[in-house]
């Protein structure tokens, strides 16, 4: 009876034991690596169904968003308060509007201009957890620090003469993503920085070549994605050129954790590569050599809980929508969504996280942008 119990457990361990993650214990000095396969894994106590509801959203259609200058939306942030903080690319006169908890309307702030306070282009706009709204302005070469209330704090200038916008903020660090062209070698250079108090470069957490071709005829196109987002104790990057991998690091720039994902990939479909064909309207002749496979995943968030939320590029068939992988705050693979922030020409529309609620930045069918609130609600 012992050899047949022992023979039942060398069988199951064998068979299962693929869908289980595998988790590496680190060295001193080393990284944490875990490894998950294709199907999502039980976690005993876990919740694993995610349900959302709509609550509101603010309607950039709606008569009353035109009449104050609300037109579209790019960017938007939330603070402790569950205020809400829009941007818009191009200011009749402000480019922020706040709204509360509820979607009211409450004013306008960061006049267009060049001045104090003023704003030329901005980039980006994120909320410190001291709900101070930080404004990056790439043509005023500045970040424009303000209250809560749109009174102007102080100003920062940077020395970066290309584009940058602020991806995550924790305390006085910040990671901020800058692209640099260089026309010898007709590519676009994407970085993330982690960066102190004054913007200085601390370190280069990672990079990817994105191919600008001004003369070429031809050219290899790879659609490679580098996202990188943080919480106020870890900063998570993905560069696709490494395949199904996230890393996480902490706010001194030393890699912890390494997620990794089996994934299927999910071929290039022709709608795909026209969308990549309108990426250089100004290269009407160029011959595009496309991939087989899209990368591996596009864009991905967390909650406030640490659960990380990846947009891979398979798709939900009854609604289109595309399909998020999550992650618990360990790196294991527990369940998975759908969200309708679908983008433009390879640009996913931004998804935020506040305590139970879900702000989704979505397109609507009329081509109008909304910002839509949902109660999340998890359940066995």
């Amino acid at each position: 009876m012992i050899i047949s119990a022992w023979l039942f457990y060398a069988l199951f361990v064998l068979f299962f034991a693929d869908l289980f993650p595998e988790i590496e214990k680190p060295k001193e000095h080393e990284e944490k690596i875990v490894t998950n396969h294709l199907l999502p894994t039980k976690i005993k106590g876990l919740p694993s169904t995610l349900m959302i509801k709509k609550e509101f959203s603010i309607n950039t259609e709606a008569e009353e968003s035109a009449k104050m200058g609300l037109t579209d939306i790019v960017d938007f942030d939330v603070d402790s308060q569950g205020n809400i903080y829009l941007r818009t690319a191009q200011a009749y006169e402000f480019f922020v509007f706040k709204f509360d908890n509820r979607g009211n309307y409450l004013k306008s702030f960061g006049r267009s201009g060049q001045g104090p306070g003023e704003l030329g282009a901005p980039s980006s706009i994120r909320v410190s957890s001291k709900d101070e709204v930080l404004i990056s302005d790439q043509q005023n070469r500045k970040v424009v620090f303000f209250s809560s209330e749109g009174d102007l704090n102080k100003e920062i200038k940077v020395e970066w003469y290309s584009f940058f916008s602020i991806e995550a903020i924790s305390r006085s660090k910040y990671l901020i993503r800058l692209i640099q062209f260089d026309p010898a070698e007709e590519s676009a250079r994407h970085s993330l920085l982690l960066c102190g108090g004054e913007f200085e470069e601390i370190k280069k957490l990672d990079s990817i070549k994105i191919p600008i071709p001004l003369r070429a005829s031809k050219i290899d196109i790879k659609p490679g994605r580098l996202v990188g987002t943080g919480t106020e104790d870890n900063i998570y990057i993905g560069n696709s050129d490494k395949g199904y991998e996230i890393s996480v690091f902490d706010w001194d720039g030393a890699l912890r954790k390494i997620i990794r994902k089996e994934y299927e990939p999910v071929r290039i479909t022709q709608e795909e590569m026209n969308a990549l064909k309108k990426m250089y309207p100004y290269n009407p002749n160029l011959k595009i050599n496309f991939p087989n496979h899209m990368p591996a995943f596009q864009y991905f968030f967390l909650d406030e809980t640490g659960n990380l939320f990846v947009m891979t590029y398979q798709k939900e068939k009854s609604t289109g929508n595309y399909v998020y992988e999550i992650f618990n705050s360990e790196g294991i693979y527990f369940s998975k969504t759908q969200l309708a922030n679908r983008g433009e020409q390879w640009y996913p529309y931004p998804i935020i996280v506040r305590g139970s609620r879900l702000y989704c930045l979505e397109e609507k069918i009329t081509g109008y942008r909304e910002l839509v609130v949902y109660r999340m609600i998890w359940q066995e």
